[in-house]
């Protein structure tokens, strides 16, 4: 409740709640329902009457393992707003849609993840050894994304 208190959990926008992957994955998942319970339960004692219109922080829950989102769901521990990304069906997901779009998991893995692209060492070791597309492909994996707010002018 202290901890919680000094998080000001009461009054955050959204709280992650991250399963230990190191864990037994039964064991991180349960771990990982009993704090999204009672982080709700905390968040509901500590409504200010005065103030009803304020949202409940939105919840983002990991699990594991598929039937631990099915055990979250039948428990009440999230409101519709919260959201539940369970690891092992996002894998499967995943690898279903590279089947139809060929692909597709270097596409993801690219956008989640950067490499150091065309280091010097590289190009000094294969200067004009490599093929050309090799040499666009290691340009291009090292540029990262960054999510930038657009004029208003570009709506619509």
């Amino acid at each position: 409740d202290k901890d919680l208190t000094r998080a000001r959990a009461d009054s955050a926008r959204a709280i992650f709640l991250v399963a230990d992957k190191t864990a037994h994955p039964t064991e991180a998942d349960l771990t990982v329902i009993v704090m999204a319970l009672v982080l709700r339960q905390f968040i509901r004692s500590r409504r200010d009457p005065r103030h009803p219109e304020r949202p409940e922080p939105r919840l983002i829950v990991q699990l594991l393992l598929p039937e631990s989102v099915e055990h979250l769901a039948s428990m009440g521990g999230l409101s519709p707003e919260d959201g539940v990304v369970c690891v092992h069906l996002l894998r499967l997901q995943i690898l279903s849609r590279s089947a139809t779009c060929p692909g597709f998991c270097t596409l993801m893995h690219h956008l989640v993840s950067s490499s150091p692209g065309l280091t010097p060492d590289i190009v000094a070791n294969y200067q004009g050894k490599l093929p050309s597309w090799v040499t666009s492909y290691l340009h291009a994996s090292g540029q990262e994304l960054y999510r930038v707010p657009l004029h208003v002018s570009f709506g619509g």
